[in-house]
């Protein structure tokens, strides 16, 4: 069985290495994200959006000013994405900008993970998005939006 595992994997490995090629000539830029996020990079300018909060008698309660620095974010990184249980409304987690749709079996290109009242199955999600190389977070009932670190992936091109 163990007998020319070696070649195999090699010639596996040309034949992704080709495809990834082949995709990054069609769709450059989309290449270009998938190449960052590999690498657990940000795109150039992630943070330009990101608002300021003057000094206000009256404050601003942290679930709002969090969730505009969230919103920021995730319309300058393309692979930030995650949710709550179901208070997103209150505790401003939800992605609200054009775009930003609800993930869902018919709409896998959602954003806004709604992960019902299931806090391990929620940790568990987002440590494996995180591991696949993409920026998720998760809501807790009492807590800020807990971002996951990328994790260094698998090496399966650009990375």
């Amino acid at each position: 069985m163990a007998a020319g595992i070696a070649e195999r994997g090699q010639a596996l490995r040309r034949a992704w290495d080709g495809r990834l090629g082949e995709y990054a000539e069609q769709y450059p830029e989309l290449a270009e994200e998938l190449r960052l996020m590999r690498r657990g990079e940000l795109p150039v300018d992630w943070e330009r959006d990101i608002p300021t909060f003057p000094t206000d008698p009256k404050g601003l309660a942290t679930r709002d000013s969090s969730g505009q620095v969230l919103n920021a974010l995730a319309r300058n990184v393309p692979w930030l994405l995650g949710g709550s249980a179901d208070l997103a409304p209150s505790t401003r987690t939800r992605l609200t900008f054009d775009g930003a749709w609800d993930f869902a079996a018919d709409h896998p290109q959602g954003r806004n993970v709604h992960f019902g009242v299931r806090e391990f199955a929620a940790a568990a999600l987002t440590s494996g998005l995180a591991l696949s190389g993409l920026r998720a977070y998760r809501q807790t009932r009492r807590s800020p939006a807990v971002p996951h670190p990328p994790r260094r992936s698998p090496d399966l091109g650009w990375g």
